[in-house]
């Protein structure tokens, strides 16, 4: 699905996907949030408790891939890190990832999963949410034995709880 979005989404679902953000917090994701971190050639990007669902400040560790999203806008907007750049003008910044590009882009790519399979998209793939990204993080941090680490360090799980809890086994 990925490659029918518009650049300026797919940059920020692969983010959220690598990140465990909340559509909002990428949304609203600022340049002065970041925190280099040099001893590891990195930086987190520590989220205010206002902009963060549960009230709490937030640490998002990035890894390589999310790193070389954030490398790739920076520069693009002075205040925030995700940006829509039309063909002219300055980059605007975007206030929300569930939009018509993204149901349009869903549709598209269950059209081709159907003219490739020979046989309709399954339900939950024509209907994947953005909230849906944040769970593939978790279902990741899971299998990477991230319940180790503190709830802190790793952005895809809720304070007190663990992947463990967030994901919903069936």
């Amino acid at each position: 699905m990925f490659q029918e979005l518009p650049d300026h989404l797919a940059r920020m679902a692969l983010f959220k996907v690598n990140t465990g953000c909340r559509e909002q917090e990428v949304c609203g994701l600022r340049w002065d949030y970041e925190v280099k971190v040099p001893e590891l050639d990195t930086s987190v990007f520590l989220i205010p408790k206002e902009q963060v669902k549960n009230g709490e400040e937030r640490l998002v560790v990035i890894n390589r891939v999310a790193k070389s999203v954030v490398e790739s806008l920076r520069g693009l907007h002075p205040t925030h890190v995700f940006v829509r750049v039309p063909k002219e003008g300055r980059g605007e910044p975007v206030t929300q990832m569930n939009n018509t590009a993204w149901k349009s882009a869903r549709e598209r790519a269950a059209n081709k999963w159907a003219e490739r399979h020979g046989e309709p998209a399954p339900d939950g793939f024509r209907k994947v949410r953005v909230h849906d990204l944040k769970h593939s993080s978790v279902a990741a941090c899971g299998l990477l034995a991230c319940r180790s680490r503190t709830d802190k360090t790793c952005s895809a799980t809720r304070a007190g709880g663990s992947p463990r809890t967030t994901l919903k086994p069936s």
